[in-house]
């Protein structure tokens, strides 16, 4: 998706991803085997460790979410509450991109959270990632709905598995 130069995209992903709020230091560790000398880059010993996305968005104060509304729906308006953090991500154990983390969480007693992250610009809007979660909804609604179509039902456009 990054090679789509001009586009923004914004990308589901686990809540067990890994990711540092603060780009960690690296340094590149020498090492002898089989008789070759090898380098890796590893993290410096004063480096965190990274945490789940999981586990930052319920450290988030209550001040970072802003509550929207996303649609309509038949008993009312559907919102939900946004945040959003530029995070590094973590991959094989070592720092990789920096991307935007996206945290949308449903209202109630016990809400339901989803994750994303986009490769927007840093000066990227709340209101557009808003924007965006909305128009994956759209996309979503149209799966669904094709899929009932008359001969469609063993069409697997998507899967919830």
């Amino acid at each position: 998706m990054e090679a789509c130069v001009g586009r923004m995209y914004m990308v589901g992903i686990s809540s067990e991803t890994r990711c540092w709020l603060k780009r960690p230091e690296t340094r590149l560790h020498t090492y002898r085997y089989g008789g070759e000398v090898h380098t890796q880059r590893v993290l410096a010993p004063s480096s965190p460790a990274p945490r789940s996305v999981a586990i930052l968005a319920q450290s988030l104060r209550p001040h970072v979410w802003y509550q929207r509304t996303v649609s309509e729906g038949s008993k009312g308006p559907i919102a939900y509450e946004f945040a959003r953090k530029r995070v590094t991500i973590c991959r094989e154990g070592l720092p990789d991109r920096t991307v935007w983390l996206v945290i949308k969480r449903s209202a109630g007693a016990t809400p339901g959270y989803w994750y994303d992250i986009s490769h927007a610009p840093a000066s990227a809007t709340l209101g557009r990632f808003v924007w965006l979660s909305g128009r994956r909804w759209a996309i979503e609604q149209g799966f669904e709905e094709s899929q009932s179509e008359p001969g469609m039902d063993h069409y697997e456009g998507m899967s919830e598995d």
